[in-house]
């Protein structure tokens, strides 16, 4: 599916009208089959709230790597609308820097 979407076909509307026919697991489990450019212009021109949901049901360094590419504005507002659990969790692996061991773990 991933890659279907990710093809030049789609407008990022059409990716966000098709993520939104399923559950927010499946949405997530998708979404992480994106290449990364992919997933930031989604990010960028989708709906905060969804994304935020998407998150939160995102692979806890995948989520991560993906709030560290976005523009600080748009990873803050994404940030503000996941759930206290998970921001915890998403602060805690931020602090460690690209390329270390910590950046690669999850707090699982």
């Amino acid at each position: 599916v991933a890659e279907i979407l990710s093809e030049d076909d789609f407008s990022v509307q059409e990716v966000w009208k098709v993520l939104g026919t399923s559950e927010y697991r499946k949405q997530a489990e998708i979404f992480e089959y994106f290449p990364t450019s992919w997933q930031v212009t989604l990010a960028e021109k989708g709906e905060p709230s969804q994304l935020a949901k998407i998150v939160e049901q995102m692979a806890h360094d995948e989520r991560v790597d993906l709030l560290r590419r976005l523009d600080s504005g748009i990873s803050e507002t994404i940030l503000r609308l996941v759930d206290e659990a998970n921001q915890r969790d998403i602060k805690t692996l931020a602090k460690y820097e690209e390329g270390t061991v910590g950046a690669l773990m999850t707090t699982d």
